[in-house]
């Protein structure tokens, strides 16, 4: 089976984690 990305899944939550400062920048960039 094919895995899609966690970018693709996720594009979303992800960009919400890094507004509440959850994540750091550098995943998306």
């Amino acid at each position: 089976g094919y895995v899609r990305p966690i970018f693709v899944e996720e594009n979303e939550p992800i960009q919400l984690h890094i507004l509440s400062g959850r994540h750091p920048v550098g995943i998306l960039r």
